[in-house]
């Protein structure tokens, strides 16, 4: 919260030399939405966009403050200026872009953008984007083709890479809730709208029965918590690997919740750089380790079915649990995304999230401490329930 403050007591210094500075006036904007005054950031964001209409990143800048309050209508049409910026990474083509019309004689390729967790998040569009279409192709990446196909049973996915069709329009996966003039109140899905395979939530079932040697019920009642502490580290883009860093930890920052709640059983479900942490000696209980037999992310969430709770920093994990309808607790950085809202734990996009944000900026201290206490009382109406299915069985 400091250095936001600083920042904004530097750039207040700049206008006052130079009154009319463009690019001053959004970055003071950006300073002030870090500290939650979005009212007053935008002022500063408007101006900064009327003294300079064509600056994509001022405009850019103006829609994440507007996102971040909630204002959507206005927000995603901003938005839009990303494409100005150079940091995108979906294909626009030379395909004209799909703004919402019903067109039942076309068809439509929706192009991936960002990162997992983006393309999750807005999948959840995809149904409503079917019925205007004649024709719905969705390019996703690789590891997420199964359980898009799976979760969507009557829409069509190709994989990143592979030839796609002639299509009329076309449109990135961010740009679908401008097209069909999404705001707050209207958000779908909320509940849950992907599935876990059947079939891999058996085979894990058993895996885990099997590993604990106990009986179904045994394994049953003593608490399952996935956790996941780092993000991807995308070092090829400068701007998300610096948020990359922000919002993960290291395992060892877990330790309270194993520390405080000693009859949880902990199951790691990070992927990537940091999953060898592991196996490391400051976690204080082993933590059960089956990623290696992750392929892609439908055993992901598979596994995650077999779970009571997935406790996430921000990243794929969080989107993936909750679109699941699972309960997940996620770790949020100060200055956390915008789809997450100010002051607010909940969350429109997801009805089975927590969010536990920092006080201070980096200090994960409390957030931690937080979930350590809330962890109890889960874990105790966790028992209590399956104790109470457990006497309601009748053996003859």
């Amino acid at each position: 919260m400091e250095y936001y403050t600083d920042a904004a007591v530097a750039y207040k210094k700049c206008l006052q030399i130079r009154i009319v500075h463009p690019l001053a006036m959004s970055n003071l904007g950006v300073a002030l939405d870090r500290r939650g005054d979005h009212a007053l950031a935008q002022k500063f964001h408007r101006n900064a966009v009327w003294l300079a209409p064509d600056n994509a990143y001022n405009r850019t800048n103006y829609a994440l403050s507007l996102l971040t309050s909630g204002n959507y209508a206005d927000g995603f049409r901003e938005f839009e200026w990303r494409w100005n910026r150079g940091a995108a990474n979906g294909n626009r083509g030379f395909v004209p872009q799909w703004q919402g019309e019903i067109c039942p004689d076309c068809t439509l390729l929706i192009t991936p953008e960002g990162g997992f967790g983006d393309i999750i998040q807005f999948a959840r569009f995809l149904p409503a984007v079917a019925l205007r279409m004649g024709r719905l192709i969705t390019v996703v990446p690789k590891n997420l083709l199964s359980l898009m196909r799976l979760s969507f049973p009557g829409l069509e996915f190709l994989a990143r890479g592979e030839a796609v069709p002639v299509h009329d329009f076309q449109c990135p996966i961010l740009s679908l809730p401008l097209a069909l003039g999404t705001t707050l109140d209207s958000i779908p899905g909320a509940e849950g709208y992907l599935c876990a395979d059947t079939a891999k939530v058996s085979f894990w079932a058993e895996k885990i029965r099997a590993h604990a040697g106990t009986s179904p019920r045994e394994a049953a009642v003593s608490p399952k918590v996935g956790l996941v502490w780092a993000g991807a580290p995308r070092h090829e883009t400068r701007e998300i690997a610096y948020v990359n860093r922000r919002r993960s930890v290291d395992l060892a920052t877990f330790a309270p919740l194993a520390r405080m709640n000693p009859g949880v059983v902990f199951y790691s479900l990070q992927i990537g750089d940091r999953a060898s942490q592991a196996g490391d000696p400051p976690f204080p209980i082993r933590l059960i380790d089956y990623t290696a037999e992750i392929v892609d992310f439908s055993d992901t969430a598979a596994l995650m079915s077999n779970l009571d709770l997935i406790i996430t920093v921000d990243t794929s994990a969080a989107h993936l649990a909750a679109a699941l309808g699972h309960p997940v607790w996620m770790l949020s950085r100060h200055a956390q995304c915008w789809r997450w809202l100010t002051g607010r734990t909940d969350s429109p996009w997801y009805s089975s999230l927590r969010i536990y944000r920092q006080k201070v900026p980096s200090d994960w201290s409390d957030p931690v401490q937080q979930i350590a206490t809330d962890l109890a009382p889960f874990v105790g109406c966790k028992r209590n329930r399956d104790n109470a299915h457990s006497s309601d069985q009748v053996t003859i």
